[in-house]
C-alpha cells in the first residue's frame, strides 16, 4: 500500500514524505531509483529518489520512505515511477520487487489553495461619465476577469468599463 493513498485527493503541499508498505519485509537492493512526476502530460521529473542515498530509508521491516519531498504545487496531481529495473528494492530473499513505470499505480492530487480576489475601490460613477478600469488581483496569481449583468447598462472590455445608460 501507499501513503498517501493511491488517487488520494486534497494531499498536503508539504507531504515531505511517500510511504510505501510491503505484505512482507524488505530490504534495500542495489542501485534504483523512484521518481515523482508532474501528472499533467509533462510528465516532469519533480524529485529523483535514489536508493542508497538519505532520500530512499527502509524501516527494518515492511516499509520504504521517500524522504525529502520537496513543496509541491497546490491542485496538481503527481505520479510516482518505480524505475529500479528490479534491483532496487527486494524482499529478504533477495527477490526483487516488480517495477511499475506508469502513472495509474501510484498517483494523487494536492490540496487545492484558498483564494481572495482583492478590488481596488471605485468612485460613483454616473451616465456620461468617461470610461474607466477596474482593477483587482487574485492571491493565487490567476488573473480575473469581469462581465456585465445588464450590458444595456454598461459593457466591459478587457478591464474597461463603458456606462451606457442609466
Amino acid at each position: 500500500s501507499f501513503s498517501p493513498t493511491d488517487d488520494a485527493i486534497d494531499v498536503e503541499v508539504n507531504i515531505n514524505r511517500l510511504t510505501m508498505a510491503f505484505s512482507e519485509n524488505v530490504q534495500a537492493g542495489s542501485g534504483g531509483t523512484f521518481r515523482l512526476r508532474r501528472n499533467d502530460g509533462s510528465n516532469a521529473v519533480i524529485k529523483e529518489f535514489v536508493v542508497g542515498t538519505a532520500d530512499v530509508t527502509f524501516s527494518g521491516t515492511d516499509r520504504v520512505f521517500l524522504n525529502n519531498v520537496p513543496t509541491l504545487d497546490y491542485g496538481a496531481s503527481y505520479w510516482v515511477q518505480n524505475n529500479n529495473n528490479g534491483n532496487a528494492i527486494q524482499d529478504l530473499g533477495r527477490n526483487p520487487l516488480a517495477d511499475w513505470n506508469d502513472s495509474d499505480t501510484w498517483n494523487f492530487t494536492t490540496e487545492r489553495q484558498d483564494q481572495t480576489i482583492s478590488f481596488s475601490s471605485i468612485a460613483n460613477k454616473t451616465y456620461g461619465d468617461s470610461n474607466f478600469d477596474l482593477n483587482a488581483t487574485a492571491s493565487s496569481g490567476l488573473s480575473v476577469s469581469y462581465s456585465s449583468t445588464n450590458t444595456s447598462v454598461a459593457t466591459i472590455s478587457g478591464n474597461t468599463v463603458t456606462i451606457l445608460g442609466a
